[in-house]
């Protein structure tokens, strides 16, 4: 029996198991394969697999729209459907619960404005920052002013940062010819306190190439060649992707701050609760890289302890935290012990259905440490701060020294 004389259904699922590309080379075997090959259900097929498209336009066929995607986008094909995911997760979550976020997210980059800007950077961009900033160019500000950053806010007494995402244009500030010079992309930037992500296009400057950091300390406009660098990342699809995925799983709180919804970068690791006498404590915690040193070592981290009391509790079980014990102990073992009245300065009341949180910082001389407490006859979990992996100045010279031997 020769291949025509198949049943064409058969020929069809056979043909669902190629890749558009191997379906195009078979397309001139034979007749036969490329009539089959022309076939909407394949392509319709190729589209979701490939675009994640389920609706064709009425004055196209699937194959034209596949086409019209792969001219545009074709570049992206191993990431693109990575990247549309993590983006349909951050537009999702912050149109709900973010809306001047999501009003701020500017249109897609086009292929035009990230060639010029690459010429004008001297360098090329990678697939992925490329493919990210496809779907968005970044943040615009709102009639709010500075938008609500889509990647987080940390907000601890009179420290806030606000990291929103940088349009191609905010990338690479031309009067920043240190910037310029080696080939570093700010990708996130807080209007208020200046601190920025940088993305390492070059390893010119002691860092692996895909290296996310940020410097160490204020101010957050010093020389950067005398800073410590604590690293984010060592690939920018990975640090997209996961941020958007932890969205998407609702790891962080969010805070209402001037009556806009923010979200809190504080992290809280499993298993990170207790109830005492019906009264429930969380505690999440954050590293902030630019109130921290490596040398000496002082390494910041605020936390936020939450407490609750579930609705359908009796009122005689409401309290009032009068008293807080802290036990804190650094990487080496070394405790210390804090005492005193309320928290941060109140004496919170929990009833039935209520809820009261705070955030409050400490530091340590170790990248690590933990701490617990009870405050008045309530019980706050013991849990863990480590500061991420960093690279130090000294460090880097050493990487250019051998690099240049």
């Amino acid at each position: 029996m020769s291949l025509s004389e198949l049943p064409r259904e058969l020929i069809l699922h056979i043909l669902s198991f190629l890749d558009f590309k191997d379906i195009i080379r078979c397309s001139f075997v034979c007749c036969t394969i490329n009539d089959l090959a022309k076939d909407d259900m394949y392509w319709k097929l190729q589209c979701k697999i490939h675009w994640n498209q389920e609706k064709c336009p009425d004055n196209l066929t699937w194959k034209e729209y596949f086409i019209r995607f792969y001219f545009d986008f074709g570049s992206y094909l191993d990431i693109y459907g990575a990247v549309l995911k993590a983006w349909n997760q951050i537009e999702s979550f912050i149109k709900e619960n973010c809306p001047d976020s999501f009003c701020s997210l500017n249109v897609g980059a086009s292929e035009k404005d990230l060639d010029d800007f690459e010429e004008r950077l001297g360098l090329k961009l990678p697939n992925d920052v490329r493919c990210v900033y496809r779907f968005h160019n970044g943040q615009i500000w709102t009639d709010n002013g500075s938008p609500v950053g889509i990647f987080g806010t940390i907000h601890n007494y009179d420290h806030f940062r606000n990291e929103r995402m940088t349009r191609v244009e905010e990338m690479l500030n031309p009067l920043n010819v240190s910037e310029k010079r080696m080939g570093m992309l700010r990708i996130t930037k807080c209007d208020s306190s200046r601190v920025s992500q940088f993305l390492c296009l070059t390893d010119q400057h002691g860092f692996e190439i895909g290296t996310i950091y940020c410097p160490s300390g204020y101010p957050a406009n010093a020389d950067f060649d005398e800073k410590n660098c604590f690293i984010s990342d060592t690939s920018y699809l990975n640090w997209f992707t996961c941020y958007a995925q932890e969205l998407a799983n609702r790891a962080f709180p969010l805070v209402k701050y001037h009556s806009q919804p923010y979200i809190y970068r504080f992290n809280q690791e499993p298993g990170c609760v207790a109830v005492t006498d019906h009264v429930c404590i969380s505690v999440a915690t954050a590293f902030i890289a630019e109130m921290s040193y490596v040398n000496p070592p002082h390494f910041t981290f605020a936390y936020r302890v939450t407490m609750s009391m579930d609705s359908d509790v009796a009122p005689k079980h409401s309290c009032q935290l009068e008293t807080r014990h802290w036990v804190i102990t650094d990487g080496e073992g070394e405790t210390s012990i804090v005492n005193g009245p309320g928290v941060i300065g109140e004496y919170p009341i929990i009833r039935p259905g209520t809820e009261f949180s705070y955030v409050s910082c400490t530091n340590f001389k170790t990248r690590h440490g933990e701490m617990k407490a009870r405050t008045s006859d309530v019980v706050v979990p013991l849990f863990h701060m480590i500061c991420p992996e960093y690279i130090t100045l000294e460090e880097r010279k050493e990487k250019i020294s051998r690099r240049n031997k």
